[in-house]
């Protein structure tokens, strides 16, 4: 079994002013200092978080409440924590207005090539360089498709001829080139 991470993550509504849920879960050591990841995950596990912003946070030695959003205050929060168990609290924000904006995360057609989840929902990652190849938000956060650069597509009416990303991949290419040769 690989290495993981164990959160007891507390989930907030900021309109009820109280705890709503607590719940536990496993994170990978090798995505765990991925901020974008733990979002992901965090609206996994609390699917009333696919409808709302949230934030996070965590209570330090001095019972200081510091927010966290980014990798690099999530790694500092797993630092100043003893663990094995990481405590985070996680704040809903008010319902998105926009019911049209939930919507338009929704990717119809579209499955993640990773997990096979279908329609993907929410950012929509895809390979610049592989003919037909996405990612969901959860996959691409976990790496599981290195060496391609992802281009992330919010909104699922944009269509993007697949010239375009053969084009940028050449470019990444030339530009790899041109490291190398400075090296």
């Amino acid at each position: 079994m690989t290495d993981s991470i164990s959160y007891k993550v507390a989930l907030k509504d900021q309109k009820k002013g109280g705890e709503i849920e607590l719940r536990r879960f496993l994170v990978d050591k090798e995505v765990s200092s991925s901020f974008t990841y733990l979002q992901e995950k965090l609206r996994e596990v609390f699917p009333q978080l696919k409808q709302n912003d949230f934030s996070l946070s965590w209570t330090d030695e001095d019972g200081d409440t510091i927010t966290i959003a980014s990798d690099e205050e999530l790694i500092i929060a797993l630092a100043e924590q003893s663990g094995p168990l990481y405590k985070l609290v996680v704040k809903a924000k008010t319902q998105k207005k926009d019911s049209v904006q939930e919507d338009s995360q929704i990717h119809s057609g579209v499955s993640c090539d990773s997990c096979n989840k279908k329609p993907i929902e929410g950012y929509r990652y895809k390979c610049v360089v592989c003919d037909d190849y996405d990612l969901c938000g959860v996959c691409e956060a976990a790496g599981r498709h290195p060496g391609h650069n992802m281009m992330r597509i919010a909104n699922p009416e944009m269509v993007f001829p697949q010239r375009l990303f053969k084009r940028i991949h050449k470019m990444q290419e030339r530009a790899d080139k041109q490291r190398t040769r400075q090296d």
